[in-house]
């Protein structure tokens, strides 16, 4: 079976520095490729004024043959920039991939990543594209888990399978070791005495 051909087109605002977004999808599209996906790729798209760079990946793509298209945002870009790029392949499936921020000095660090996808969803419904939204969250690295895209996306497994026999997805499975109590918060159910201090206030 040939693998799995998707057109990949990173975005990010074009007032963001530009080794950041090319760092976060240089790093989306490895994990991808990892996964055995074939990308034919663009370098990076922003909002540039005079258009070019969504010239230059409608160019990259014209011609090409892929099986889906993956639009990446590492950041917030305005939607007009990735719903030219998008409209020309309007009748190829799409997914929309956003990227989250990182840990740095001890604080978490965003490109509003999510902003970006949040204000695309409604226009690309709107438009009739055939998509799916798939966010990473904080800490999170691709591929995603099948609970988190079946409770994201609505889709079934019967879905799933489906696009796996189209060659569309891979699914697998992987042994993940977690702490069942991690996100259970416990109250004590009495409250402990008070100081001398507390007493006194």
């Amino acid at each position: 079976m040939r693998p799995i051909r998707a057109g990949f087109v990173g975005f990010g605002e074009i007032n963001t520095p530009r080794e950041i977004i090319e760092r976060k999808v240089a790093a989306a599209q490895s994990a991808l490729e990892d996964a055995g996906l074939e990308l034919v790729t663009t370098p990076p798209v922003s909002d540039d004024p005079a258009g070019k760079n969504v010239a230059r990946a409608q160019e990259d793509l014209a011609g090409q043959e892929f099986d889906l298209l993956i639009l990446c945002l590492a950041g917030w870009i305005p939607s007009h920039a990735v719903i030219a790029i998008a409209d020309r392949f309007r009748h190829t499936p799409m997914i929309l991939l956003g990227l989250t921020g990182w840990e740095e000095g001890g604080r978490f660090v965003t490109t509003a990543d999510q902003a970006g996808t949040t204000a695309l969803r409604k226009p690309m419904q709107d438009l009739g594209y055939t998509f799916t939204y798939i966010p990473t969250f904080r800490g999170e690295d691709l591929p995603v888990e099948v609970r988190r895209v079946v409770r994201e996306t609505g889709c079934t497994r019967y879905h799933l399978n489906k696009l796996e026999e189209r060659g569309l997805v891979a699914l697998g499975t992987a042994e993940v070791w977690r702490d069942p109590l991690a996100d259970e918060i416990f109250v004590p159910t009495t409250p402990p005495p008070l100081t001398t201090d507390q007493q006194t206030v």
